[in-house]
């Protein structure tokens, strides 16, 4: 049943959530899981594999009358490393915005799922920096547990609020003096 009012379960957890994000002193210690570096390593190696396999037939493809072939040898592969290249960026940004930005407590404004078989939760989210501005921000959430109205960690740039990330929405996890991995969720 949704209802206007917090429960008190509700306001414990953003509670602890705030506690969490308050006690989180800087510079941080930021690593990023060693299978989705695994996973990004494997997705270049595809891509090797297939421009080393299929570009040499270009010329031959070419040549006939198949230029959808040709679209699709060059298209395809194009596009796998432009989107590598946009998400290593967008994730290199968000390792300096966990080291060393301020971290607040926001809430998930909506949530919308989106893909066919492999679908993913994208989420836009609202907090507040010092001067009690209120600020939005967007990302894919990882772990797929985000909804409308729950509070998430947010980590930004304090001198340009618009630089900002969800704990969720970045590959990067931060870890505590003693090596383990901290919860954010």
């Amino acid at each position: 049943m949704l209802t206007l009012f917090q429960t008190d379960s509700d306001l414990r957890e953003e509670e602890r959530l705030r506690q969490k994000a308050q006690g989180i002193g800087l510079p941080r210690v930021v690593v990023i899981p060693i299978w989705s570096l695994l996973l990004s390593a494997l997705s270049f190696v595809f891509l090797i594999a297939w421009t080393a396999k299929l570009w040499p037939r270009l010329p031959v493809l070419w040549r006939s009358d198949n230029k959808f072939a040709v679209l699709f040898l060059v298209v395809v592969p194009l596009f796998i490393l432009y989107a590598w290249l946009e998400d290593w960026r967008r994730e290199v940004r968000n390792r300096s915005l966990l080291e060393l930005g301020q971290a607040t407590l926001g809430h998930v404004t909506s949530q919308t799922t989106t893909g066919g078989k492999s679908r993913t939760s994208q989420i836009t989210y609202a907090f507040m920096d010092e001067s009690g501005l209120e600020h939005p921000g967007k990302g894919t959430d990882y772990t797929r547990k985000y909804l409308e109205g729950m509070p998430v960690i947010v980590f930004f740039d304090r001198s340009d609020p618009k630089e900002n990330v969800a704990a969720c929405c970045t590959k990067w996890k931060l870890k505590s003096p003693d090596g383990k991995f901290l919860n954010l969720d």
